[in-house]
């Protein structure tokens, strides 16, 4: 049995004496928890000149080449994709002057590409590309990347299409029968067409090869340093019937063994 002067006669009386108290004895009320106010002060890159994002974006090329291993493929697509935004912030922002907010303007630089003409395929691989530099900048240089959230362009559905066997040899015979000036031009354009034709190597993997690459015996072409990761895949081709033919394959090795082809720095260059 609970005894009524617990909650009765007892607390009141404590109730008066509370009311009694000096106002100085009351602890005051706490005031509301207000939400901390959202930091909506402009990341420091605004304040960055095209210089700045210049040296940025060189130890960004330097960390893939050389921490991540990335190929030459994909060091050239990110200079041509920083290239071309590089020249949107040359006309949004001007030269030696803060770039601003233009620097997260990307749905305004990729509507500049449109209108400027670029096929849907190139800006997608522009966005993408420049996407990783900024995704460099966020871990880096703790710069909010302005891509969060976006969208990629969209690319047309397309069915891949490919030459015919019967147009292939039509390829390697004009290549063949064309009035070179020499029997050199002659042997190049052969192998250069067969090998792409019936091997199935790009041009920068024909490009590298190497004299040892090409085994006449085996049947096999190396190819040396491809797209991909950790500086290229390796693979080996197998050379088709075409190819096996004299003017083709020999010469390929021929070629290769003369330096008959060389690698430049912004285009594919071939020389005698």
């Amino acid at each position: 049995m609970i005894h009524p002067g617990i909650f009765g006669t007892h607390s009141s009386r404590a109730s008066e004496r509370l009311d009694l108290l000096p106002d100085a004895f009351i602890a005051p009320a706490s005031p509301p928890v207000q939400p901390a106010p959202a930091d909506s002060s402009p990341p420091i890159a605004v304040g960055w000149s095209l210089d700045d994002l210049d040296r940025r974006f060189y130890a960004f090329v330097d960390d893939c080449q050389h921490v991540q291993g990335q190929s030459i493929h994909s060091l050239h697509s990110y200079r041509v994709s920083y290239s071309n935004f590089r020249k949107f912030l040359v006309v949004r922002a001007g030269i030696g002057v803060p770039l601003g907010l233009a620097l997260f303007a990307i749905d305004e630089w990729t509507a500049w590409n449109r209108k400027n003409g670029m096929k849907p395929m190139s800006l997608n691989t522009y966005w993408r590309k420049l996407r990783s530099f900024f995704s460099y900048l966020e871990k880096r240089c703790d710069v909010p990347s302005p891509f969060a959230g976006l969208r990629q362009p969209a690319v047309p559905a397309r069915i891949p299409k490919a030459l015919s066997p019967v147009d292939c040899h039509r390829v390697l015979d004009a290549a063949l029968n064309i009035p070179w000036e020499n029997a050199f031009d002659r042997t190049r354009a052969a192998a250069i067409m067969a090998v792409g034709l019936f091997a199935g190597l790009r041009r920068s993997d024909v490009l590298k090869l190497q004299y040892l690459d090409v085994d006449l015996q085996v049947g096999t072409i190396r190819v040396n340093q491809g797209k991909g990761r950790g500086g290229g895949k390796a693979r080996s081709a197998r050379r088709g019937d075409e190819v096996r033919h004299g003017t083709s394959m020999q010469g390929v090795r021929e070629l290769v063994k003369g330096g008959g082809w060389k690698y430049g720095p912004r285009s594919w260059i071939l020389s005698p």
